[in-house]
């Protein structure tokens, strides 16, 4: 308010100071005031009162523009700024008081004050860029978060029983017989047997695995180790016959087995292979006990009977003999040799029979 009374107070001034000098000059003249001062007056004060009001606007406009919390303003270039001062408004005075007949200039030199809204339109293109839009939260997984346990592979050694380990040998010698590495099949074996001696199972294809290498020794040595640590097992001492007899070594595997006839509990085998062999070393009553074993447990089996047969004619006991013989013609599907052989046994034997019964 100051500036504007001093303002006022420097236009009736420069007015009186006109007044007087024009009154030295012209004393003898009465000069009428110009009719048009009071109107310039009157447009100095609108136009101090219109740049109060933009002043005022100014302030009550950035307060309402201003946010409740404080942000950082950047402040605008001092150039684009356009204060109000005294110099400008002491300019804009003298330049009214040059041209006081010029009404045109009066309003351009009043139009000059008009920054005053640049301003503040400025201010609020400022403020405006610098409010910072909130970006929307993001919302928060409050799944909790599993630490995931990578997967390793631990190998924990297992402790086997000696029957399990045992086993294992076994079928691992089975499958590298099967590849064609006996020797490591043999020591698969092997262990097999430490692990479990009575693996009977492991010895037989031990021994059958020499015996198939041409070292019957070493078969027969593994064969009768297994009969001496288990004799009640019969399938060593057949193994061991057939291995016997095959070498052309009929009575030793006829001793090996046993005479088997006299255990109820042979098997129909070791019975067979018995009264064969016993056969071959014509040892006519041994073949008799087994082949007689053998029929009473399978009287329809044509082998047994022609065995039987074969065994008691041998021994000149013809009654018995064609007993057998003519059970075993009258058997279906027989083989044709052995029936032709009987029939012509049984031939002989009626004519022997003829003979002794005419001698009486």
């Amino acid at each position: 308010m100051s500036v504007i009374n001093q303002m006022l107070n420097d236009i009736e001034q420069r007015e009186q100071s006109q007044q007087d000098k024009s009154t030295q000059k012209l004393d003898y003249l009465e000069v009428d005031e110009p009719r048009h001062n009071g109107k310039w007056v009157i447009a100095i004060l609108t136009v101090c009162i219109i740049a109060i009001a933009l002043w005022v606007s100014k302030d009550s406009l950035m307060r309402e523009q201003t946010p409740s919390n404080p942000m950082p303003v950047v402040e605008p270039e001092a150039e684009s700024q356009l204060p109000i001062t005294e110099e400008s408004i002491a300019a804009d005075t003298i330049l009214l008081s040059k041209n006081e007949a010029k009404e045109e200039t009066a309003i351009t030199a009043g139009q000059e004050l008009k920054p005053v809204p640049v301003v503040v339109e400025q201010q609020k293109l400022v403020t405006d860029a610098i409010v910072v839009k909130k970006q929307p939260a993001t919302p928060v997984n409050k799944t909790p978060i599993v630490a995931k346990q990578q997967s390793h592979l631990s190998i924990k050694p297992i402790k086997l029983s000696a029957p399990e380990l045992a086993k294992l040998k076994y079928q691992q010698g089975l499958k590298q017989q099967n590849k064609g590495d006996l020797a490591k099949a043999q020591q698969s074996w092997r262990e097999a047997l430490v692990a479990q001696p009575n693996l009977h199972g492991a010895r037989e294809s031990l021994a059958a695995s020499f015996y198939g290498a041409n070292q019957v020794d070493n078969a027969l040595a593994i064969l009768q180790q297994g009969t001496a640590l288990y004799p009640d097992y019969e399938n060593y001492r057949i193994l061991m016959a057939q291995i016997l007899f095959k070498q052309q070594r009929a009575k030793a595997a006829l001793e090996v087995l046993d005479q088997p006839h006299k255990n109820k509990g042979a098997s129909n085998e070791a019975l067979a292979l018995a009264g064969a062999i016993a056969q071959s070393l014509m040892l006519w009553p041994q073949a008799q006990h087994n082949y007689q074993a053998l029929y009473a447990r399978q009287p329809q089996y044509g082998k047994w009977l022609i065995g039987l047969a074969i065994s008691l004619d041998a021994q000149s006991k013809h009654d018995a003999a064609q007993q057998h013989y003519q059970e075993f013609l009258r058997l279906p599907n027989v083989d044709s040799s052995l029936s032709q052989y009987a029939q012509e046994r049984l031939k002989q034997i009626k004519k022997k029979i003829q003979i002794r019964e005419h001698n009486g």
